[in-house]
């Protein structure tokens, strides 16, 4: 599988002047997905997922006109990696600095994940001393970042979720060397409980996949997708975790 875009010309028709036909596929080398997209303001677009031969963070820059901007990372796409085990890594969120560094987060096997990229793709070392920086929301909780706000005097806000059970939504706030800005919340970290007992369920559908990857056993899937019948049957991720059963 390839990462995946296209871009619309009005009134909803693939717009010709992208990649000659309005599509483009990019690959990584692995099971590649596109998961978030940013527009710079000259006009080049950042894709951003997860994929290539080690599941890795995966971010490629096209031109305006769908080629790929060379000028990034090696011949316009770059792979990051942070260590993660078991269940692979991903970028989920993303945002543009007004100095044009790029951040990008997500998951690395059960922590969240950020980094860092300078305007030409490689790790801006100014952040957590090499470009990257991983965090659990409490220790051994499964935790993913979602989406990502810079603030006006450079911090950023982090948002995602614990898991399996019991997760709440999470929210954290970096200063703008990546360290946890104390300031906020408890050690720069806040929950947000809504009430529910269970984590979001595809929390839960993850934690089946790090088990299964981490053991090598089945089993670990069929229990995951046991209980997703019980709780989550007719969602999406219910849905995908049925193949399991």
């Amino acid at each position: 599988m390839r990462g995946y875009g296209r871009r619309m010309a009005s009134p909803g028709d693939l717009d010709t002047s992208f990649s000659g036909d309005g599509k483009k596929t990019i690959s990584f080398g692995g099971v590649d997905i596109a998961n978030v997209v940013l527009v710079q303001p000259n006009g080049r677009i950042v894709v951003a997922g997860g994929g290539a031969a080690a599941d890795r963070f995966c971010v490629a820059r096209l031109r305006s006109n769908g080629v790929l901007d060379t000028a990034f990372g090696s011949g316009g796409k770059r792979v990051i990696g942070f260590g993660g085990r078991g269940l692979g890594e991903s970028v989920f969120g993303a945002a543009l600095q007004p100095d044009g560094k790029i951040v990008l987060v997500g998951g690395s096997g059960l922590r969240a994940a950020v980094a860092r990229l300078n305007p030409n793709g490689s790790l801006d070392t100014t952040f957590s001393g090499d470009g990257k920086k991983t965090f659990n929301w409490a220790p051994g909780d499964f935790s993913r970042a979602q989406a990502v706000l810079v603030l006006a005097n450079g911090k950023l806000v982090v948002a995602g979720f614990s898991g399996p059970e019991g997760g709440d939504v999470q929210v954290a706030r970096l200063k703008a060397n990546g360290a946890l800005d104390t300031a906020f919340g408890t050690g720069g970290k806040a929950a947000v409980d809504f009430g529910g007992t269970d984590a979001a369920p595809e929390a839960q559908y993850w934690a089946g996949v790090s088990k299964y990857k981490a053991t090598g056993s089945a089993d670990a899937l069929k229990a995951t997708a046991d209980a997703f019948k019980q709780r989550y049957g007719e969602t999406t991720w219910g849905k995908k975790a049925s193949i399991w059963a």
